[in-house]
């Protein structure tokens, strides 16, 4: 555990960016409980990254709300699955189709303005997540690899729900 202690201006700076991300837009409550239906039902069989139940009882909690990381996810979720929604609440204003999701997705900061503090399950997931969600194999290659090496600082393969402090279960989480 010693390896993932942040000291002095180290921390400063890590609990600095905390501090500074901005809290996010989330769609009203219906057409949010619709999204991560979707998601569920048509995106979750290519890609299960999420475990279903309790990635459902976190925003029922409203983790979203105070978990930056998990907000990110729950944005980026709703970005997806606004691809495959009828609803015109996923466009932006005065636009249709390729602007699906797009004021979801741009709300999400991917790249840390501090690389110090180590990475959580949600934000791993996320990352994979955007990866799912960018158009151009370019991006999407960017999105994994920076997925995977934010995920070897705290030697991803390895960790526990305990040893990360989460109490976001890391096993159940993958296929």
């Amino acid at each position: 555990m010693k390896f993932l202690t942040i000291y002095g201006v180290e921390y400063e700076i890590a609990t600095a960016e905390k501090q500074t991300v901005k809290p996010h837009k989330f769609p009203p409550d219906d057409l949010l409980n619709d999204l991560i239906e979707i998601h569920f039902r048509n995106t979750h069989c290519t890609m299960p990254i999420l475990y279903e139940p309790k990635f459902r009882q976190s925003v029922r909690e409203g983790l979203h709300y105070r978990d930056p990381h998990f907000g990110g996810l729950v944005m980026m979720i709703c970005a997806l699955s606004s691809r495959d929604s009828n609803d015109p609440r996923v466009f932006l204003p005065g636009q249709q189709a390729y602007s699906a999701g797009w004021k979801y997705y741009e709300q999400v900061q991917i790249v840390r303005k501090s690389m110090f503090e180590p990475p959580n399950l949600h934000e791993l997931q996320m990352y994979c997540v955007s990866a799912y969600c960018a158009n151009q194999l370019r991006n999407s290659l960017r999105y994994i690899l920076f997925s995977l090496a934010r995920s070897q600082i705290c030697h991803g393969h390895l960790c526990t729900a305990e040893w990360m402090g989460s109490s976001y279960p890391w096993d159940p989480a993958l296929p």
